[in-house]
C-alpha cells in the first residue's frame, strides 16, 4: 500500500509525544514493506536535515520504499491564535509540495492539523485519496486547569471539530477518546480505534526486584495539566507517622518551584533512555496524575519496566490500567490523590510486585510497536476495502 504520512515533526528532530508516534509509525510501515512518503517539519531556525540524516535518525538507511520531504513549520508571531494560523499554513505548504502527485497514494495519514488544507479541498469536491487524521488525546475537549488553558482549548475546539468531522476517518486511541469523538458527533463508521505503542527495547524479561521501601516516581514537565501541584500537596499531607514511602520527580522543574522541605527527590531532566530505565527500575510505582491525556508513553514505559501505575481515568488510560496493575482514579483532586497514596503506602511489597508483573506482561502482549504497526496496516487496509 502507498502511504502519504503528513506529520507535525518527527523524533529525534522535534520533541513530543506526537513526534515520537510519527517516528515509530513510519519505521513500522517501512519495515513491514509499505511504501511511504514522509512529510515532516522543523520549528524555529533549525537547519533542515538531509534525507540521509532523516533515514539515519529513523534507522532506515537502506530501505527503498521510503521518501522524505522536509519542510519548515511557519512562524506567524506570538499573538493569540498564532498556532492555528501556522498549522493551516503548514498544511497548505504540504499540499503545494505534493499536489501533482496525488494519484500516487492509496491513503493519507495525517497527524494533528497537517492535512487541514487537503480536507478543506476535498470537502469542496477535489478528488483526493482517503484522509485519516489523528489528534491523539483531543486534549482541547478534556478538563483544564486555569483560565489560560481554557482559553487555548476554546480557540482549538472549533477548528479541531471541523477537521475530524470532514476527514474520511479519525483515529481514536481508545478508552475515553471514543467517548469524546462521539460527543463531537463523529459517527462510529468514521472512528478507527488504534492504540499507541512502545519500542520493544523497553521490555524487561523479568521485572526487576526492588527494595521493600516503596518509591514512587513522577515523570514530566511542570505543566499545569500534569497534576504535579496536586501530587506534591497530597504527598505532603500523608501521615508523618510513616516514613516508608518516597516520591521522586524526573523532569525540568524550575528550582524556585521545588519543595525542598518535603523529602522529595528531584532528578532533573532525563534525556537518555537508558538512564530513565535505570531510574524506573529503582522505583515501584509510576504516578501520572494528568487531568487530560491521550495514551501516555510514560505509562507504557513504566509498565514495561514492571511498575504499578497511579493515574486518572482520562484519555486511553483505562485500557492500560485497572485494579490488577494499579490505581485508576475517577478525577484528580488533592483529597483523591491523598487517599490513593495512602493505599500505596499501606500496600504490601508482594502486592506492588504483583501489580508490576501484570503491567509488564500486559504491555508485552498488546503495545510493542511491531504489533501496533501491524494493527495500523491491517485496520486501515480493511477500512479502505469496506469504504
Amino acid at each position: 500500500m502507498r502511504w502519504l504520512v503528513l506529520t507535525d515533526g518527527i523524533s529525534p528532530f522535534e520533541l513530543g509525544g506526537m513526534q515520537k508516534h510519527s517516528y515509530n509509525l513510519v519505521r513500522q510501515l517501512v519495515l513491514h514493506g509499505e511504501s511511504v512518503v514522509l512529510v515532516h517539519c522543523l520549528t524555529g531556525n533549525k537547519p533542515l536535515p538531509s534525507e540521509v540524516d532523516v533515514r539515519k535518525g529513523l534507522g532506515l538507511e537502506s530501505q527503498g520504499t521510503l521518501e522524505v520531504i522536509s519542510l519548515r513549520f511557519p512562524s506567524q508571531g506570538h499573538l493569540p491564535g498564532h498556532y492555528i494560523k501556522e498549522s493551516y499554513a503548514y498544511s497548505a505548504s504540504t499540499y503545494q509540495k505534493l499536489k501533482n502527485r496525488i494519484h500516487e497514494f492509496d491513503v493519507i495519514f495525517a497527524q494533528g492539523f497537517s492535512a487541514w488544507k487537503w480536507i478543506e479541498l476535498k470537502s469542496r469536491g477535489a478528488k483526493l485519496p482517503p484522509i485519516v487524521n489523528h489528534f491523539h488525546g483531543l486534549e482541547m475537549f478534556q478538563k483544564a486547569f486555569g483560565w489560560k488553558s481554557k482559553l487555548q482549548q476554546w480557540m482549538l475546539k472549533g477548528v479541531t471539530r471541523w477537521n475530524i468531522a470532514h476527514a474520511d476517518a479519525t483515529i481514536s486511541l481508545g478508552g475515553r477518546i471514543n467517548d469524546l469523538l462521539a460527543k463531537q458527533g463523529i459517527p462510529a463508521r468514521q472512528i478507527l480505534t488504534l492504540s499507541s505503542g512502545i519500542d520493544e527495547s523497553w521490555f524487561t524479561e523479568i521485572p526487576v526486584e526492588r527494595d521493600n521501601k516503596i518509591k514512587m516516581l513522577f515523570v514530566g514537565r511542570f505543566e499545569r495539566r500534569k497534576g504535579l501541584k496536586e501530587l506534591i500537596k497530597a504527598y505532603k499531607s500523608l501521615s508523618k507517622q510513616r516514613n516508608d514511602i518516597q516520591l521522586s520527580i524526573a523532569g525540568p522543574i524550575p528550582d524556585h518551584l521545588k519543595d525542598k522541605q518535603s523529602g522529595i527527590v528531584y532528578f532533573g531532566s532525563i534525556n537518555d533512555e537508558e538512564q530513565m530505565k535505570r531510574i524506573m527500575d529503582e522505583h515501584h510505582v509510576l504516578v501520572a496524575p494528568s487531568i487530560s491525556e491521550g495514551m501516555p508513553t510514560v505509562i507504557l514505559e513504566g509498565m514495561a519496566r514492571g511498575m504499578a501505575i497511579v493515574c486518572a481515568d482520562v484519555g486511553a488510560n483505562q485500557i492500560m490500567v485497572d485494579r490488577e496493575n494499579g490505581w485508576l482514579m475517577p478525577d484528580v483532586t488533592i483529597s483523591g490523590l491523598t487517599k490513593v497514596l495512602e493505599e500505596v503506602q499501606t500496600a504490601s511489597p508482594e502486592l506492588i510486585r504483583k501489580m508490576g508483573r501484570v503491567s509488564n506482561q500486559r504491555v508485552k502482549n498488546n503495545w510493542g510497536w511491531m504489533q501496533v504497526g501491524e494493527n495500523h496496516i491491517a485496520t486501515i487496509q480493511e477500512w479502505l476495502k469496506n469504504r
